[in-house]
């Protein structure tokens, strides 16, 4: 299953691409995270609790970030388990790109499941991960006190920064922001998508 997206964040790429060690923030942000542990640099550990009405279940999930290109993009590998109801694997790639007043992340995440949950519809899985990717962003938000981009002024950045590739002209230096703030969204981005996908069809197959 394929997820894209992209966010329109008011900071710097440099901001953006701050400190990537900060599993407190993570865990508190992801709808129903136990732990996050950093294993090793570049490696984490996510385990979650899902609750469905009575039922509850724990999912662990380990995270690898590999080809790294500073300040531009990386790779978030993984897997997870959630015992018998099945597993999932793969992929998401993160961009960053600079817009007139912010950083533009564009994000993919390409997933595989097995076991019962890989007979569900690939509709339902795709609407409960994006359901699970607002909470997140939602947890962000409540969490930092910060708030995203508004949606018309995102569209009007967007408009800006295709008109300044038409016409040659570099892209504004964005504002100084909250650089930990922007990295964390960066991160969860991944994070959120790979859980998302993976996650979501377990929660759609109780």
């Amino acid at each position: 299953m394929l997820v894209e997206g992209s966010k329109i964040l008011a900071a710097s790429r440099g901001e953006v691409w701050k400190a990537l060690n900060d599993p407190d923030f993570l865990r508190r942000s992801i709808p129903g995270c136990r732990e996050v542990k950093v294993v090793s640099p570049g490696e984490l550990e996510v385990g979650l609790t899902v609750s469905v009405g009575p039922i509850k279940a724990n999912f662990d999930t380990q995270l690898q970030i590999r080809d790294v290109r500073e300040l531009e993009s990386y790779v978030l590998a993984g897997s997870g388990s959630a015992g018998a109801a099945g597993s999932g694997s793969g992929t998401v790639r993160v961009s960053l790109s600079d817009v007139p007043g912010g950083t533009k992340l564009d994000y993919s995440a390409e997933t595989e499941v097995s076991g019962r949950v890989a007979q569900l519809g690939a509709r339902m899985m795709d609407s409960t991960a994006r359901r699970f990717a607002e909470q997140f962003f939602a947890n962000i938000s409540r969490l930092l006190g910060g708030e995203e981009m508004p949606a018309a002024q995102a569209l009007e950045t967007r408009r800006a920064a295709r008109a300044s590739v038409a016409s040659g002209e570099s892209a504004a230096q964005p504002q100084a922001w909250a650089g930990a703030l922007a990295w964390k969204l960066a991160l969860g981005c991944g994070v959120g998508a790979f859980l998302g996908n993976v996650l979501a069809a377990w929660v759609a197959h109780l």
